[in-house]
C-alpha cells in the first residue's frame, strides 16, 4: 500500500503524496469517509480505499457508509454532538426519494425550521490552494 502512495516501503505524510493521490484523498476526506483532526497523516481506511482506486479493485463502499454512519449517530447520541455523516447524501436521497417535496406540500418543515447550511465544495480556488492549478480566473455565465 506504502508503494502505491508514496513510492516507499515505509508510510509517509499527506506532502509526499503526488497531486493525483492528494486529489483522491480530498474527495474521500469530504464526500466519502468523512475525517476529523488535521489532514496530514491518512488514516488506514483512506489509505486501503486510495490503493483500491488506483489499482481498480472493488470495494464495498456501502457496506462501509453504512458502518460508518451507525457508528457516528451512536456516538452523536452518546456524547450529545450535533453533527450527521453523511448530511449531502442523505439530502440527496430524501430530494430524488421525493420526501422533501412531498413534507414541502403539507408545510411540515420550511429551511429556517430545518436550518439548512451549504457545505464546502471543490472549486477553483479550492485547486489553486492545492497547487493543482496554477491560474483561477472568473468566467462569465455566457463563456
Amino acid at each position: 500500500m506504502n508503494m502505491t502512495l508514496f513510492n516507499s516501503t515505509k508510510a509517509g505524510k499527506y506532502s509526499d503524496l503526488d497531486m493525483q493521490n492528494k486529489m483522491l484523498l480530498k474527495i474521500q476526506y469530504e464526500n466519502l469517509l468523512p475525517k476529523g483532526g488535521g489532514s496530514d497523516q491518512p488514516s488506514l481506511a483512506h489509505k486501503v480505499f486510495i490503493h483500491h482506486i488506483i489499482h481498480d479493485e472493488k470495494v464495498k463502499l456501502p457496506k462501509y457508509i453504512f458502518k460508518y454512519m451507525v457508528k457516528e449517530l451512536w456516538k452523536s447520541q452518546n456524547e450529545n454532538r450535533v453533527w450527521v455523516p453523511y448530511g449531502r447524501l442523505l439530502s440527496e436521497i430524501f430530494h430524488q426519494g421525493g420526501i422533501l417535496a412531498a413534507l414541502g406540500q403539507i408545510r411540515f418543515y420550511t429551511d429556517q425550521m430545518l436550518e439548512t447550511v451549504v457545505g464546502k465544495v471543490i472549486n477553483g480556488r479550492t485547486l489553486k490552494n492545492m497547487s493543482l492549478v496554477t491560474d483561477v480566473t472568473a468566467r462569465s455565465p455566457t463563456t
